[in-house]
């Protein structure tokens, strides 16, 4: 007996649900780090918020392990559209605008003169 086409999409579909969760799982673990330093913090903190803090800290590391899982990275000099200031970063491929560390704005950026 066949299967019907909508029954083997399910399958897959399934199939890459299953997969996602087991990857998300694994990032989830690699990011939930908690330092005496940080818990300390912590328990300044009313303990549900402090829960949501550590939750939302666990996400973005999570997150953060994604994007690196997927994306390319280059590194190299830049300066600031706003202010001038000239650093070298490391960035995805694909980033358009980045924080300076001297302005703290977020503007597009261009190779450092000096480094052409």
């Amino acid at each position: 007996m066949s299967q019907k086409p909508s029954d083997v999409a399910e399958n897959e579909k399934v199939y890459l649900l299953e997969q996602a969760r087991k990857q998300t799982d694994d990032w989830v673990n690699k990011a939930a780090a908690l330092t005496d330093e940080r818990f300390g913090e912590l328990q300044a903190l009313q303990p549900g918020i402090a829960v949501t803090v550590l939750a939302a800290e666990i996400l973005t590391g999570a997150s953060l392990l994604a994007r690196e899982s997927i994306c390319e990275w280059m590194q190299g000099p830049v300066v600031c559209a706003h202010c001038g200031h000239s650093w070298r970063a490391v960035r995805p491929v694909d980033t358009d605008t980045l924080e300076c560390p001297s302005c703290h704005k977020m503007f597009g950026y261009g190779p450092s003169l000096g480094d052409q």
